[in-house]
Parts: C-alpha cells; structure tokens; sequence
C-alpha cells in the first residue's frame, strides 16, 4: 500500500521498500534520444495502407453506388450517407475530384434528408464514374497505371 501524499514513511517501512536496481532507467534518467515533450506532443502516426488498385476501386465505388441506390430506396438516410462517405473516401485516395464531390454532395443530402437533392445527384455520380472507368481502363490495359499527379 503506497502512502498518501503529505503521508510519513515509518523508517521500517522505508527499508521494505524494494529499490530498483541502478540498471534500470527511472523517469528522473534522461535516455539518449528520447525527447518526452516532443513524444507527447507529436504522438506516432498511423501508417496509411496503399490504395486499392484503380480497377478494385472503381468496383468498390461501383459497389457503393448499388448501396447507395438501395438506401435510397428503402428510405435509409444513415445507410445512404455512410456509402456516400465511402464512395467520396475512394475517390479521395485515386484521386478522382469529380467523383469524390459529387459523393459528398450526396452525404450532405443524406444527412439533410432531402430526397430530391439525392435523386437528382446520383445520375450525375454514376455518369462522374463512367466517365472516370472510360479513363482509367484503358490505361489499365496499357500496363500503366494512374501516378500520383494525374487527376480524372
């Protein structure tokens, strides 16, 4: 049992005590290298994984939109808007500007529960997406593969 602050130690007890052994680095030792202000200042940050190949991603966003549809439908605002967020978090990570605002319109409708905006969104994400396969297939096919400053 450790004493309360302000608590006295009797001297017995201080000689229970188990000492750490001097090896031992204590919070007063500074290590080499070792910068706990900055450690806690700038906590590690995750690693990102890759992105999903172009073609997986246009079937992910693809899969989404059937989602999306199906929310739609059913009156599911929440379901509506999470694939919305997932369509616009692929696109984000391709690099596909167009298809990642037009999501995120529709998120923003979702998450107004405006079923006008929504269905007259969704023709123009599906057609951004069209237009982005047309794109990026061919050079699929070629053997290359979009690089990190080519947008769509």
């Amino acid at each position: 049992m450790t004493p309360r602050s302000g608590a006295k130690k009797s001297p017995a007890k201080e000689a229970e005590a188990p000492q750490a052994p001097a090896s031992e680095a204590s919070p007063e030792v500074k290590v080499p290298g070792s910068f706990p202000a900055v450690d806690a200042a700038f906590p590690a940050v995750p690693v990102m994984p890759e992105p999903p190949a172009p073609r997986e991603a246009l079937e992910l966003v693809r899969s989404y939109i059937k989602k999306c549809r199906h929310a739609f439908e059913a009156g599911y605002f929440d379901d509506l808007e999470r694939a919305a967020a997932q369509i616009t978090a692929q696109a984000e990570l391709q690099g596909w500007r167009v298809v990642e605002g037009m999501a995120r319109y529709i998120a923003r409708a979702a998450t107004a529960r405006d079923p006008q905006a929504v269905m007259d969104l969704m023709p123009d994400l599906e057609s951004s997406v069209e237009r982005v396969a047309a794109q990026v297939e061919p050079k699929i096919s070629m053997g290359t593969s979009l690089g990190d400053n080519e947008t769509v």
